[in-house]
């Protein structure tokens, strides 16, 4: 069928009617247009004629009739654009009846209703049929030019219409079309990366972990001082204590105990390396090593022969990869010019430059191979700036087998497969992009959800390594908490039964205050892999600042001074410290970061009024005395066009690999959380100074260890768990020389059973958490169960699986960190007994 139709429906009782309309519309030439009738009216004459309609005609007497036609028009394809409707048809259908089942067969079709007389009114009219601009009414006796306008007009808005209808369809199969690609690609770009969401969250996470990888260094020569006077202070107690056999047992325990420190501390120097390491001998399982169906062919820009030739051997021993050499950055260009290959093995140092020329160069000559950078043992930052550069993996020189290499091939082409499919995709956005406005937004907004995929599948691998850091920085600190609660619970011990007078007691109270200090910097190590927040509290802000820059100094080149003015004096802020801490080291490191060939680093902290015009001008904080903390470094400095965006997440001005733009967002964060302010001077080439305000208070610090010596007591019924017989040895002395009597078990299944056999036996359960049969909390739900009154507290060098809120879901009355202080422990017992 044709779009256009002049077919008009003449519906009426009186067929001469009909033939009025005929005559009006075919017989006559057309003398009734608008000119011709603007002729008569103006009283001008018309030149010439204008075009003639032509329409086909049909006549029914009843409605009923008309409709039956409207529907079998319909079927043969051949629609009325019209239908003039008479309003009284005896016997059947009225005109509105007629057009109600009209309109239900053909909604578009026009209405023209004549009638000399209507027996309705027409809000009557509107509210059967509805308001609607396809109706019309004329009125009987007709003027014939009336009719021939109505019919012209009419006839064409119908084909406009349908021309319309027609035009939108087409739209809409195009965008329907488009909407199934763009779905293609959505679903294509979402199963490339299901990991969107975590790698997200582990952003934060990981800039705290790159700070705990920096600083784990210096907490390993930290706790060597500690540790070495544990051991002095046993030497000299052997010597001068002239009644041996009362301490063998318990020195021998701290001896025993501080060599295994030892251990933990070359863990934690591995760490600082970054080598992976295993904390428990892991089974040795056979891996399937992979295979290449077809021939790869990998180049590799490696200078010295030895380390090519060991590659070499290693590759020789997978199937279809074959591996050739360049000696230098030249070569190798012209390697890519002359051969195929489909990868590339860079060395980070070569003769005629380094591993970021040879990038640069693949760049401009349009080579966009994927890369492996080779680089030496411990140069773990030198990859990262490679990753960050377009490198797409590293490997580390004599670390790899043949099975960890191929499978380093296989991650690197499915990388480049992955980034060419983003492209392709991003390609046919850009395509779809240009057809239209709103398919261009929904377009584009995919094009960037594929380019922010893009940018954080480069962060995933350091993000994994970090967070695999923080996990095991964590196990580290229960082993080494367990060892101090046997140091400094046998130290306490000891000092209870050795008098005043005995010189002794000086190296017992060393060796105890040795072993607290141990204990500070271990919740220093947590501090770092630890998400959840502390509570603000009062506290002197001095030491804090101290101990931060005694961390700093060993992780940071000796090429940079750091000069530092805090007084000795006590400061107090209301806040928490391990996060004063973390605005600390951050602004320290991104000073050291900013004087890569040596500088002068100042850290200063003044007291300050607000009424004075510096603070002022500076800041808009509320009246009152404050703290000011100057971070100034001699380094190349800020532009100026960066300093409105330097808190701002993800914007960083630092160089490839030594930050993710997180650092300064996260101290800014804390400062604002602390009702403090920061902000920055900055002058390129000439240094940085931040400045952080915090508000002083008129309150006392407060401390974790009280200086209270004096211990309550009790004779209530104990049942202690620990799966470390050596604390279970120190807590029976240390709980029955509190009064109470002790069952212990080293089996958390022991003890349920035990507990089940006589629940009324005992007043109070202190459990350990991690445990290999029953963890803790488990053993706690177990306990409930058969006595729900039972009060119980549970212990843990560190847990992810528990804090305060989850205890007290479960029903534990109370948390004890270890190590295990005599104090502590006592105080906490008790006043759990007594709430019970």
């Amino acid at each position: 069928m044709t779009n256009d139709s002049s077919r008009i429906l003449i519906i009426d009782d009186n067929q001469n009617i009909f033939n009025d309309f005929k005559t009006i519309l075919i017989d006559t030439k057309d003398e009734t247009s608008i000119d011709t009738l603007a002729a008569d009216f103006f009283g001008k004459e018309l030149n010439e004629k204008k075009n003639i309609n032509t329409y086909e005609l049909d006549y029914a007497p009843q409605g009923a009739i008309g409709v039956e036609k409207i529907s079998l028009a319909l079927k043969e394809n051949r629609p009325y654009a019209l239908a003039f409707v008479d309003m009284r048809m005896p016997p059947g259908w009225d005109g509105l009846e007629t057009i109600e089942h009209l309109w239900k067969i053909d909604p578009h079709v026009q209405v023209v209703i004549c009638t000399a007389f209507s027996d309705y009114s027409w809000d009557e009219i509107v509210k059967r049929l509805g308001k609607t601009d396809q109706l019309l009414i004329l009125k009987k006796p007709f003027d014939s030019a009336e009719v021939a306008q109505l019919a012209s007009a009419l006839t064409k808005k119908w084909n406009l219409f349908k021309k319309t209808a027609l035009k939108m369809d087409e739209i809409e199969q195009i965008v329907q079309t488009r909407t199934i690609e763009l779905k293609k690609t959505e679903e294509a770009l979402i199963s490339s990366n299901k990991k969107m969401l975590e790698q997200q969250k582990s952003v934060i996470q990981e800039e705290r972990l790159k700070v705990l990888l920096q600083l784990s260094g210096a907490i390993a020569y930290e706790l060597n001082q500690p540790l070495l006077a544990l051991l002095a202070q046993i030497s000299s107690i052997k010597k001068v204590y002239e009644n041996k056999d009362m301490l063998d047992i318990k020195l021998a325990k701290i001896d025993e105990d501080s060599q295994k420190l030892f251990e933990i501390l070359e863990k934690i120097k591995i760490i600082h390396q970054n080598i992976p390491i295993d904390i428990q001998p892991a089974k040795k399982t056979k891996s399937k090593q992979i295979t290449f169906d077809s021939e790869i062919r990998i180049l590799s820009v490696e200078d010295t022969k030895v380390d090519f030739a060991l590659l070499k051997a290693l590759i020789g021993k997978i199937d279809n990869v074959s591996i050739f050499r360049a000696e230098n950055i030249n070569s190798g260009i012209d390697a890519l010019h002359n051969e195929s290959f489909d990868l590339i093995f860079l060395d980070h140092q070569l003769p005629d430059g380094n591993g970021f020329d040879f990038l640069k160069l693949m760049e401009q000559n349009s080579f966009y191979l994927p890369v492996v950078v080779i680089t030496g043992q411990g140069d773990e930052m030198i990859a990262s700036k490679f990753i960050q550069a377009g490198a797409y993996e590293y490997l580390p020189k004599f670390k790899t087998s043949v099975l960890a290499l191929s499978r380093i091939i296989n991650n690197t082409l499915e990388k480049a497969r992955l980034k060419k499919d983003l492209i392709e995709a991003q390609n046919l956005m850009i395509k779809l992009s240009t057809t239209d406005h709103l398919t261009g937004l929904y377009n584009r907004r995919y094009f960037e959800e594929a380019l922010k995929k893009e940018k954080i599948e480069s962060q995933l691998q350091q993000s994994q390594k970090m967070e695999a850091i923080g996990t095991l920085a964590g196990g580290i600190a229960h082993d080494f908490n367990n060892m101090l609660s046997v140091i400094i619970g046998n130290a306490e011990l000891a000092l209870y039964n050795v008098p005043e007078s005995n010189p002794a007691r000086k190296n017992l109270e060393a060796m105890k205050n040795a072993g607290l200090r141990a204990k500070d910097i271990v919740q220093q190590l947590l501090s770092f892999s630890r998400t959840s927040e502390q509570k603000q509290k009062p506290v002197n802000i001095c030491p804090i600042i101290k101990d931060a820059l005694i961390f700093l100094r060993s992780s940071i080149p000796t090429s940079i001074k750091i000069r530092k003015t805090i007084p000795d004096e006590s400061v107090i802020i209301l806040a928490d410290p391990t996060q004063i801490h973390q605005v600390i080291i951050n602004l320290c490191i991104n000073a050291a970061h900013a004087m890569n060939e040596g500088g002068i680093m100042e850290v200063n902290l003044s007291i300050i009024e607000t009424d004075k015009d510096e603070i002022i001008q500076e800041t808009e904080l509320n009246e009152g005395q404050y703290v000011k903390i100057t971070v100034s470094d001699t380094g190349r400095g800020i532009a100026k066009e960066h300093l409105d965006k330097i808190f701002d997440p993800y914007f960083t001005t630092k160089e490839i690999g030594k930050g993710s733009g997180i650092g300064l967002s996260v101290v800014h964060g804390i400062v604002n959380s602390h009702n403090g302010e920061i902000s920055v001077d900055s002058e390129y080439g000439k240094g940085t100074t931040f400045k952080v305000f915090f508000p002083v208070v008129e309150k006392e610090p407060v401390y974790e260890e009280e200086t209270d010596i004096t211990v309550p007591t009790g004779d209530e019924r104990i049942l202690f768990i620990d799966d470390e017989k050596s604390i279970v040895d120190m807590a029976i002395q240390m709980l029955e020389q509190f009064g109470y009597t002790v069952t212990a078990k080293t089996s958390s299944a022991d003890a349920l059973e035990t507990f089940r056999t006589r629940p009324d036996k005992f007043d109070l359960i202190i459990s350990d958490i991690s445990m290999p049969e029953i963890t803790g909390d488990k053993l706690a739900k177990e306990l409930l169960q058969i006595r729900p009154d039972i009060p119980i507290i549970l212990c843990t060098g560190y847990s992810s699986r528990i804090n305060d809120e989850k205890a007290k879901e479960i029903g534990i009355r109370d948390l004890v960190m270890k190590p295990i202080v005599k104090s502590v422990l006592a105080k906490t017992i008790r006043k759990v007994l007594d709430q019970s």
